[in-house]
């Protein structure tokens, strides 16, 4: 009868015989081999390099957002330990093989980066007015 639903699709079912028969042929899904012994290990270090990074990237933000001066010293302890993680992960990559090295990267440039500005925030709000106290009297 026309407009009635044909027979349902089966999977994996053959054609009918004339090529058109009005159901839909669907071939059966075979998933992505995985290759065998071959799991991705991603590096601890690098995990832990760019976390402690970001957490100080976030504490520095929180210092510039809310003038929290904990946040700055949060940021000065963990940005240099973010910098060191990312050498460390990065070291221990070349030698491992394992995965992680845009982690360890990310890491090492983010923590880099914060301690640098760190640095020139601790000199310029506490050097330098010592400096300029000094020589005006």
């Amino acid at each position: 009868m026309p407009g009635s639903p044909g027979p349902e699709p089966s999977v994996g079912s053959a054609p009918p015989a004339g090529g058109h028969g009005g159901t839909l042929t669907i071939p059966p899904a075979h998933p992505y081999p995985v290759p065998h012994g071959a799991s991705a290990r991603i590096n601890r270090f690098a995990i832990a390099s760019l976390a402690t990074s970001c957490l100080a990237a976030a504490s520095m933000v929180g210092f510039f957002a809310v003038g929290l001066l904990g946040l700055c010293y949060l940021a000065g302890l963990l940005a240099p330990v973010g910098a060191i993680l990312g050498y460390l992960a990065e070291r221990q990559i070349r030698r491992t093989g394992d995965d992680g090295r845009g982690l360890a990267t990310a890491g090492f440039i983010v923590g880099g980066i914060l301690a640098g500005v760190i640095c020139l925030l601790v000199f310029i709000v506490w050097i330098v007015p010592r400096i300029v106290g000094f020589f005006s009297g």
